[in-house]
C-alpha cells in the first residue's frame, strides 16, 4: 500500500503575488492620473467662474459711475487681482464713447483668468 500524503496549499505562490502586484500597479497608473486631472480641471473651472463673477461685479460698478476719473485702476480680492482699462474712443459734441475693460488675473501666477470689455457713453463737461 502506498501511503499518500495530501498537502493542502495554503496561501499564494510568489508568482501569483507578483502578477497581482503588476496588475494593481498598471491599474493605479491609469486611474490616479485621470482622477488628478479631473480634480485640476475642476479647480481651474471654479477659479474661472469666480473670476468672471468678480469681473462682472467690477464692470457693473464702473458702468454705474458718473465720474470715471476717480475710478480705482486696480484692486485685489482674495487671490485675484482686477485691473480696469479705459480707452477713450469717439467724441461727438458733449458725448464721448469709452471702452471699458476689466482683466482678472491670479495674484500668485499673474495668469489671466478672465477679460471683460464693454462700452459706455460718457457726458463730457
Amino acid at each position: 500500500m502506498h501511503n499518500r500524503v495530501h498537502q493542502s496549499k495554503a496561501g499564494f505562490t510568489l508568482l501569483e503575488v507578483l502578477i497581482a502586484l503588476v496588475i494593481a500597479g498598471l491599474t493605479l497608473s491609469i486611474v490616479v492620473p485621470t482622477v488628478l486631472n479631473g480634480y485640476r480641471q475642476t479647480r481651474q473651472s471654479d477659479a474661472k467662474l469666480a473670476a468672471i463673477s468678480l469681473g462682472r461685479q467690477v464692470m457693473l460698478e464702473v458702468m454705474n459711475r458718473k465720474n470715471l476719473t476717480t475710478l480705482p485702476q486696480f484692486g485685489e480680492v482674495e487671490e485675484m487681482r482686477w485691473t480696469i482699462g479705459l480707452r477713450w474712443q469717439k467724441r461727438v459734441a458733449q458725448l464721448q464713447l469709452i471702452e471699458v475693460s476689466v482683466t482678472i488675473s491670479d495674484v500668485s501666477t499673474s495668469q489671466i483668468l478672465a477679460e471683460l470689455t464693454s462700452q459706455k457713453m460718457h457726458v463730457v463737461g
